[in-house]
């Protein structure tokens, strides 16, 4: 008669006797240490985020409800982590992976975090803080007058 024991698991392979590996452990979770999100200072905040304070604490009212997590698991960013990550990836010009690296968090939450913002930004306060000029006439006059360029509506 056959034991359960006798029959291999196709999930759990025999172990011969001679195999000395011991049993493989969990890795435990690292949590790097994050940056501090709130210099004292306003030149500071300026420089690093490339916003002035104000103006920021505007845009955390206007859109922070919608990113606050649903959930404390995981350390997970709150809605002013969110933000002052993605702001301080758009005004550095680095690379994703080093904006995340400086603010001790993984790729994958940076490129989340950058498209949740960005996208949420773009839907609530595009629309409402973003005017196109509708005379165009008037801007190839104004930079004409400003700088000498004839035919210009726009400059980057």
């Amino acid at each position: 008669m056959l034991n359960n024991m006798d029959i291999p698991h196709p999930l759990h392979p025999a172990r011969d006797d001679n195999d000395d590996e011991p049993p493989r452990q969990l890795q435990q979770r690292v949590y790097r240490p994050r940056i501090n999100f709130n210099p004292t200072s306003d030149f500071v905040f300026n420089e690093r985020f490339r916003v002035r304070r104000t103006v920021f604490e505007e845009i955390l009212g206007e859109i922070g409800e919608e990113l606050e997590p649903d959930t404390n698991r995981s350390q997970s960013l709150s809605a002013r982590q969110q933000i002052l990550l993605t702001l301080h990836w758009l005004g550095n010009g680095a690379q994703l992976h080093v904006t995340a690296d400086a603010h001790g968090v993984g790729k994958s939450t940076m490129e989340r975090t950058r498209r949740k913002v960005i996208e949420t930004i773009n839907r609530r306060l595009f629309p409402t803080k973003v005017k196109f000029p509708n005379d165009m006439g008037e801007i190839v006059e104004k930079f004409h007058n400003i700088a000498g360029k004839p035919c210009c509506c726009w400059l980057l």
